[in-house]
C-alpha cells in the first residue's frame, strides 16, 4: 500500500460508495456538510466501513457533533474500478459517450447549447463559466438516466460568481501559454479543466479547485493533455462543415470533461 493508497477516502452517499477522492476533497466535504460525523467512510489499512467520527476525521467536526446510524454499511470494502485507480481519462470511450449524448438528446445539447453560446456571445464571452457548467449539469442528469430538458443548461447560473470566476482564471491561465506557444496553452487548459466542475457541483472554493484539478490532471499529465486536445479540436472541427457541423461538434466539448469528471471524482465510468 503506497501513501497516496493510504490517502484515499471512500464515503456512501445515499446508500451509494463515492470515491476515491483526496484528502483536501474530503475536507471539502466535511466543510459543506456533505460528509457529516455518521456519514460511512473506509481507505485502505481499515477493516470495514466506520462513522466518519470513529476515524481520523473526526478532528475535522465541529465540537458537539456526533454520530447516530452509518447507514447501508454491509459487504466488503470498496474496491477502485480500474480507470479511476489509474487516474486516467479512457479518451476515446468518454468521446464516444458524449457524441452519443448528443445524438440521444439534440434539443437539450444542440439547440440548448446554441442558446447558452449565444448568450455568452452577448456577454462579451465572459458567461463560458456558466456554460460549460449548465451543459455538464445537464450530462450529468443523462448520465443517471434522468430525463433532461433545455431549461436544465440554466442550472449553470447556479453559483454564478464562483462559476464565472473560475471559468475566468482558468482562461487567463491557459491564454498565458498560448502566448508563448500553442501547445503550452492546452497543458494548463488540461491542468485547469476540472476546475468549473468542482467549483460547481463540489462547492469548492476556487483555490481549492484549482489545487485539486492540476493534481488530479497532473497524475496523468499526457493522458489528460491528450484528452483536452482532441475535445478542443473535435469540438471547432465542426466549422469546416460550413459552420454548420459545429452545431453537433461544440457540445462535445463541456459532455467529454463532464464524463471525464465523472470518471475521476464520482466513481462513474462511461457508458
Amino acid at each position: 500500500m503506497t501513501e497516496s493508497d493510504a490517502q484515499q477516502w471512500y464515503y456512501l452517499l445515499n446508500d451509494q460508495q463515492v470515491g476515491p477522492i483526496g484528502q483536501l476533497e474530503m475536507l471539502a466535504l466535511i466543510a459543506n456538510q456533505t460528509v457529516t460525523p455518521a456519514t460511512a467512510v473506509w481507505r485502505a489499512g481499515m477493516s470495514g466501513w466506520e462513522p466518519a467520527s470513529k476515524t481520523d476525521l473526526a478532528q475535522y467536526f465541529a465540537p458537539g457533533t456526533g454520530s447516530t446510524s452509518v447507514g447501508t454499511t454491509s459487504g466488503p470494502p470498496p474496491i477502485s474500478p480500474a480507470w479511476d485507480q489509474a487516474g486516467k481519462v479512457p479518451i476515446w470511450n468518454a468521446i464516444g459517450e458524449a457524441f452519443r449524448l448528443v445524438f440521444k438528446h439534440p434539443m437539450t445539447f444542440i439547440l440548448g447549447n446554441l442558446i447558452m453560446m449565444m448568450i455568452n456571445a452577448m456577454g462579451f464571452g465572459l458567461l463560458g463559466g456558466v456554460w460549460l457548467s449548465g451543459m455538464m449539469h445537464a450530462a450529468r442528469k443523462a448520465r443517471s438516466g434522468q430525463p433532461v430538458v433545455i431549461s436544465d443548461i440554466f442550472q449553470g447560473f447556479e453559483r454564478f460568481g464562483p462559476v464565472l470566476g473560475a471559468n475566468l482564471i482558468g482562461n487567463l491561465a491557459a491564454s498565458v501559454g498560448f502566448m508563448f506557444c500553442i501547445l503550452p496553452g492546452y497543458i494548463i487548459g488540461s491542468q485547469f479543466m476540472y476546475l468549473v466542475p468542482l467549483v460547481a457541483f463540489k462547492g469548492l472554493s476556487i483555490g481549492e479547485g484549482i489545487t485539486l484539478s492540476r493534481q488530479k490532471a497532473k497524475n496523468r499529465a499526457m493522458n489528460h493533455f491528450l484528452f483536452f486536445l482532441l475535445i478542443s479540436l473535435i469540438s471547432l472541427s465542426g466549422i469546416i462543415l460550413c459552420g454548420v457541423g459545429i452545431l453537433v461538434t461544440a457540445p462535445v466539448f463541456p459532455l467529454a470533461i463532464a464524463i471525464a469528471y465523472g470518471v475521476n471524482f464520482e466513481n462513474q465510468n462511461p457508458a
